[in-house]
């Protein structure tokens, strides 16, 4: 499998507040649109990705919600894939 992301000079960053207080630094592999929602894949230093639910609150001020649902979690990885790995 390769992916579309990895050595992206052009990959924008997001500095995020965890919840143990300590801020990291993501970089954000893109957003895509599932079932009326969007969501965000994101990128740390050691290469894990994380999937969030996207919301815009404003131009400046933006929400990542925690996918909780086992199904959703699950569709939204199978498009995760679809769009940004590629097979060999």
């Amino acid at each position: 499998m390769e992916n579309n992301y990895e050595d992206n000079e052009e990959m924008e960053f997001l500095t995020l507040t965890l919840d143990d207080g300590e801020e990291a630094e993501f970089g954000v592999i893109g957003t895509f649109e599932a079932e009326d929602k969007t969501y965000i894949a994101l990128l740390n230093e050691e290469e894990d990705i994380f999937l969030y639910e996207y919301v815009e609150i404003n131009e400046e001020e933006i929400d990542l919600i925690n996918i909780e649902d086992d199904d959703e979690f699950e569709m939204v990885s199978e498009l995760f894939m679809d769009l940004f790995v590629e097979e060999d």
